[in-house]
């Protein structure tokens, strides 16, 4: 079947060339079209299969983490002053810089004043506390501002002198009736001067009551002024404290400014919705023009360093195919000693990673960052079957065959075994599908059918473009001139006696070397952490070292903090206490909670704005009391002037009836004289009745005004009792950062470095805050989640990498050569590992399938070896007809791994050092250990 199959395929490129030619390059035009927009997905959350409870705990939280998601605008000044005018000048630009998103429907917020995740230690305190304090002293000062001692519902004294005056005046108008004899009480008026001393007297007292009226309003208005003044200053301090501090977000020196846009969306919502927000501020920010105003301005934040690393993928994914195809190209010019036949395999090859990368988009929607290094992959991989294909070619027609029989030939020699190798190689491949995580299963299903799209091209594009090629170079079908083959007897000689006195070395020391290197290997760790395989260097990266620098920030986003839900209060501060035992442990630097907001004890902040509520209505009570007392005294002097002018009528009368009579002219008439006199100083004082009256009105309504301010006062210390209220007091920002719309409470906790990089220290908090929370999140169990699901995903995929191996060696070679077939491969990895321990290299998401990708392609050096032994009986012969093609592959696949060590990317490079390390030690193995072990069955029949 496989030779009917290549003898079609051969009739078909020698008929058919241009044909082939022609749909291959309109196959490879579309695809090429095609992959120009080829998404790159470098989110974490890609990793993780779908269903995945962690991948759907963190979609439904998505909302809550949206709150703390931002691209951060750090704003540099040029040319400081160090002068109060930096911050005004950085306080313009970040005024435009509103005002410019804002038009910007995704962007929902932008703020460069700090907020709550930037306030520290003692600026942290309990606002509620701090109420409590607050209103002691407005309760102590509300008082001191009150008369001491109980309210008087009457003033007797001047209720005695109405009383009084009423009966002088009932007295002296009997005399204007006739009762009484004026003349009698003239001649005798020991009796009428005794009345005009008490009168006199009496009229001091009244006079010394007016004199009192003005203080007492006065007093009266400065109690109800101070009242309302009180009552405000309580009001007004509970709204600024419950309002946040609008603080410039400076950093240290003064000479940064921090803005940050909040989008509408999550940064995990996907590379395409990042790379939008961040070209939409970036154009914002060129069409501002900072610089001509001395303001150098950066991005960093999720959705900026997702963007930047994707493209930074993207550049690094095209300079290191360019430096493999260069490294490739030399390589199998210096092996072939041909130029032309490399440049024709090097072109097939692209077609081939065009339409793997077509296919990648088709089937799993482009590439992520396990399979972000595909094209360096498919080259290393891809290049060996022309290679072989090339090799076998040119040795045909250096043995003097025409074109069409050395085409003819290599397709039936090396065809069946390219196809062997590729299927073996894709099998292993394709075994990465078993895998549960997505990054693994989309390697093994994009690569696998790379492998294969890369032996279609060889077998059916590179012997096409060979016969097209030399008919248009017009170049003869003929065979050259059939060269003398040289006799290999001397060197077979000479590498059979080097083997007979090198094989006990080379096995000792493969052997003692490979104890040593199990020591080191069984060291290497699993390690998954995402800021060690992303590029550093990157501007972002450098805004981000900027921003944790000179700003009290740790990093925008959640990378470093672990969100808790709370159903109710109780369950909240339950998680707080131990939150704040673990940050006594060095686990945790800060905690963020509603719980800042609430009292250290809510029944002794109840009990107290209780009983302040019940004091402020009782003392405002008494202030009215007293009000109503100061009028009651009032219009009791009002009826008391009625009294006095009634007094001063008849004592001007009675001076009448002195006049008339001449009776008491010597005796009476001066003192009636003098107590009008002091009548009428009186009346000085009444005139000003009136306004105090006024003025008493005004107090009235005063008063009014304070009972209303102080109904909503207690209100609003009422509503503060209780969360739901205190959730209403607080700014929206921090409403909808603190309580989900399920009404949960979420809490933050900032976790320290050590503990998410240490995997001890991380296991031991992930076992201590199990113990009081069940709902829980942070990107860190992203990790140490994938960390789980990919280490035993490697294990599977190596496992059974190794068996298909085995089973595929064992149909061909037999069950015995098989085994010893794979023990290049063992070794090679055995002492990878080693290496990467030495190194200080870590297996991570990237590196984790170098095991799968070294059985597939490591065990092919040793399968050619093993058919040449196996041939000639000879392990010198098989050497040396081996080595060259075997150094030839393993060289041009190194250099196609090794071009990723010029990436910027460190995951790139991780990867391409460790399979450097793998298939060079394959490779070394192969052509030492493995003729050492064979030379000790040279003279055995087989």
């Amino acid at each position: 079947m496989r030779a009917a199959l290549l003898h079609g395929v051969y009739r078909l490129v020698r008929r058919r060339a241009w044909l082939v030619l022609l749909l291959s390059a309109v196959l490879s035009s579309a695809a090429l079209f095609y992959i120009l927009n080829l998404p790159m997905r470098s989110s974490f959350l890609d990793l993780l299969p779908p269903g995945d409870p962690l991948l759907t705990k963190f979609q439904e939280r998505e909302e809550i983490i949206t709150k703390s998601d931002a691209v951060d605008i750090i704003l540099m000044l040029q040319n400081p002053e160090h002068t109060p005018r930096d911050a005004e000048r950085l306080q313009a630009a970040a005024i435009q810089i509103v005002r410019s998103l804002s038009q910007n429907p995704e962007i929902v917020s932008v703020s460069f004043t700090k907020d709550i995740q930037t306030r520290r230690g003692d600026e942290l305190l309990s606002l509620r506390d701090e109420i409590l304090l607050k209103l002691r002293q407005y309760q102590g000062r509300l008082r001191s501002v009150l008369p001491a001692g109980q309210p008087q519902t009457s003033v007797p004294g001047v209720r005695e002198l109405v009383t009084i005056y009423s009966q002088i005046n009932t007295e002296l108008e009997r005399i204007f009736s006739g009762e009484l004899d004026w003349r009698r009480l003239a001649l005798n008026p020991v009796e009428l001067v005794k009345r005009f001393d008490e009168l006199k007297n009496l009229n001091q007292r009244v006079k010394d009551e007016f004199d009192r009226v003005p203080k007492l309003i006065t007093d009266a208005d400065q109690l109800v002024t101070d009242l309302l003044q009180t009552v405000n200053e309580i009001s007004e301090t509970i709204d600024n404290l419950l309002a946040w501090p609008q603080e410039l977000y400076l950093s240290h020196d003064g000479t940064k400014l921090l803005v940050r846009a909040r989008p509408r969306y999550s940064s995990q919502r996907g590379l395409e919705y990042n790379r939008a927000i961040t070209r939409d501020i970036q154009q914002a920010l060129h069409d501002l023009n900072l610089e001509a105003q001395g303001i150098r301005w950066g991005l960093t934040g999720p959705y900026a360093i997702a963007a930047e690393i994707n493209y930074q993928l993207n550049v690094d994914m095209r300079n290191t195919t360019i430096i493999s195809a260069v490294g490739v190209t030399l390589i199998i010019v210096i092996i072939l000693r041909q130029f032309f036949y490399p440049l024709l395999a090097l072109i097939v090859l692209f077609l081939a990673l065009i339409v793997t990368l077509a296919w990648a988009k088709f089937s799993v929607n482009g590439l992520n960052l396990v399979t972000s290094f595909l094209p360096p992959l498919i080259l290393g991989l891809g290049i060996d079957y022309g290679i072989n294909f090339l090799a076998n070619f040119l040795g045909e027609r250096r043995a003097g065959h025409r074109l069409e029989t050395a085409l003819k030939a290599a397709l039936f020699h090396k065809g069946s075994a390219l196809i062997t190798a590729s299927l073996a190689t894709a099998l292993v491949l394709f075994s990465l599908m078993v895998a549960s995580s997505p990054g693994l299963y989309e390697m093994g299903i994009i690569a696998g059918v790379g492998v294969l799209i890369a032996l279609f091209a060889t077998l059916l594009i590179l012997p096409a473009l060979v016969i097209v090629s030399h008919i248009m170079l017009r170049r003869r079908l003929r065979a050259p001139a059939r060269p003398v083959p040289p006799s290999p007897r001397r060197e077979t000689s000479s590498h059979e006696t080097f083997w007979r006195w090198a094989r006990w070395p080379i096995v000792l020391l493969t052997v003692l070397g490979s104890l040593f290197m199990l020591t080191q290997a069984t060291h290497v760790r699993f390690r998954f952490a995402d800021e060690e395989l992303t590029p550093k260097d990157l501007p972002t990266r450098l805004m981000q070292q900027i921003e944790r620098r000179d700003f009290d920030v740790g990093t925008s986003g959640l990378a470093e903090y672990f969100l808790f839900f709370a159903p109710n209060l109780e369950e909240l501060r339950q998680i707080n206490a131990g939150l704040e035992e673990l940050k006594a442990q060095g686990h945790v630097n800060t905690v963020l909670s509603l719980l800042m907001f609430l009292p250290s004890d809510p029944a002794e902040a109840q009990q107290f704005f209780q009983g302040f509520s019940l004091n402020l209505e009782r003392d405002l009570h008494r202030a009215a009391s007293e009000i109503e007392r100061y009028g009651a005294e009032l219009q009791q002097l009002q009826d008391l002037t009625v009294q006095l002018a009634r007094l001063k009528n008849n004592l001007t009368r009675i001076l009448d009836q002195v006049a008339l009579t001449g009776a008491g002219t010597q005796t009476v008439a001066p003192e009636i004289q003098k107590q009008i006199i002091q009548l009428e100083s009186i009346e000085a004082s009444i005139q000003s009745l009136e306004v105090m009256h006024e003025r008493l009105r005004g107090l009235r309504d005063r008063l009014a005004e304070l009972n209303d301010r102080l109904s909503a006062l207690l209100q609003k210390i009422a509503e503060l009792q209780q969360v739901q209220g205190l959730l209403r007091a607080l700014p929206k920002d921090l409403q909808e950062r603190f309580v989900t719309k399920e009404r949960e409470f979420v809490l933050y906790a900032h976790i320290n470095q050590r503990t998410l990089n240490d995997p001890q220290r991380y296991r031991e908090f992930i076992t201590a805050i199990e113990s009081f929370s069940y709902d829980f999140l942070g990107y860190r169990m992203i990790q140490d989640h994938l960390e789980r699901k990919m280490k035993r995903d490697f294990q599977i995929s190596t496992v059974l990498a190794a068996l298909i191996i085995l089973v595929i060696l064992g149909i061909g070679l037999s069950w015995r050569w098989a085994l010893l077939g794979i023990v290049p491969v063992g070794l090679g990895f055995l002492w990878m590992l080693g290496a990467m321990r030495l190194s200080g290299l870590n297996f991570n998401f990237a590196n984790i399938l170098i095991s799968s990708l070294l059985i597939g392609n490591g065990v092919d050096y040793a399968v050619y070896l093993l058919h040449s032994f196996l041939e000639d009986r000879d392990v010198g012969v098989a050497w040396q007809k081996t080595a060259l093609p075997i150094l030839g592959s393993a060289l041009t696949t190194m250099v196609s791994f090794g071009s990723l060590l010029f990436a910027t990317t460190p995951g790139l490079r991780v990867f391409g050092q460790s399979a450097l390390y793998g298939i060079g030690f394959t490779t070394f193995f192969t052509l030492s250990f493995l003729p050492a072990v064979l030379s000790f069955w040279r003279h055995r029949s087989y």
